[in-house]
């Protein structure tokens, strides 16, 4: 039994509140390009939240599970900490937030549709593995966009009106 088994529902509400406030939910990737060695592209979930308080790392490693660490910045800047969770615990912990998450409800429900398992097994027949990559891709790519600075469509003005609009 984890920490997150243990979770009230205020905690899972104010996880949802650090991550929607703080949190970086993405499906990440690293490209291997044509290397001799044969691999793959690996893709991975992503489920962190850095901040400056220590306090707050330090809460969400004990109530939540995961790992910390210091990040090193420029000297006249606070120290910050970033929290991770370790892949077999994001889909845990998206499912927890998904009732209380707003901002990043869609990173939640991306995260929860990636497909977890090892394509190294034997189990995996070769077509098996190509569309377990190609899911996983599509499902990157989907972050990318989920996640990029700047104006976006989500952030237009016109899309915050519609929005305000539509709950009234």
């Amino acid at each position: 039994m984890g920490l997150m088994d243990e979770m009230t529902e205020a905690q899972w509400a104010y996880l949802a509140g650090i991550v929607d406030g703080e949190g970086h939910l993405a499906i990440g990737k690293r490209d291997y390009g044509k290397c001799r060695t044969g691999r793959n592209d690996s893709f991975s979930m992503t489920f962190t939240v850095t901040n400056s308080s220590v306090d707050l790392i330090v809460w969400l490693a004990n109530t939540v599970g995961g790992r910390f660490y210091g990040k090193n910045r420029k000297s006249n800047w606070k120290p910050s900490y970033t929290w991770q969770l370790q892949q077999d615990e994001v889909k845990m912990a998206c499912r927890g937030i998904l009732p209380y998450v707003v901002v990043k409800k869609e990173q939640v429900l991306l995260l929860l549709k990636y497909p977890v398992g090892d394509t190294k097994r034997v189990e995996f027949s070769g077509m098996q593995r190509s569309k377990f990559r190609m899911r996983r891709n599509e499902l990157y790519e989907e972050s990318l966009i989920l996640n990029q600075r700047g104006v976006t469509a989500t952030s237009s003005l016109l899309e915050v009106m519609r929005k305000k609009q539509e709950s009234a």
